[in-house]
């Protein structure tokens, strides 16, 4: 996770996310400090990423409100990182005319 992260937050240290098993069968995922709604989406999707590159999991689904509050920037690597995937992931953005090409 921690390499995905590096590339969505452009190795900004204060940003890397925390996985802390609480039992056997349950876990926290969480950023120090930011517990805002798109720093807990951009955890889940760089967690997931991580599971679709290491795992035979053949694709992944995010729905548009997974973006709404990640920044642009952060959203664009989030992107950069999906094309490079040879897996296949689907994504659902809504207003698509405020994103970069």
């Amino acid at each position: 996770m921690d390499d995905f992260n590096a590339i969505v937050c452009q190795n900004d240290k204060a940003s890397y996310p925390i996985i802390q098993g609480v039992s056997p069968s349950k876990y926290q995922l969480y950023t120090p400090n930011d517990n805002g709604s798109g720093t807990s989406n951009k955890i889940l999707i760089v967690s997931d990423m991580e599971c679709l590159s290491n795992t035979e999991l053949p694709y992944v689904i995010h729905d548009s409100v997974m973006f709404s509050e990640i920044s642009y920037d952060r959203l664009s690597e989030i992107i950069n990182i999906y094309t490079q995937s040879p897996k296949q992931i689907f994504i659902a953005i809504d207003g698509i005319i405020k994103y970069s090409n």
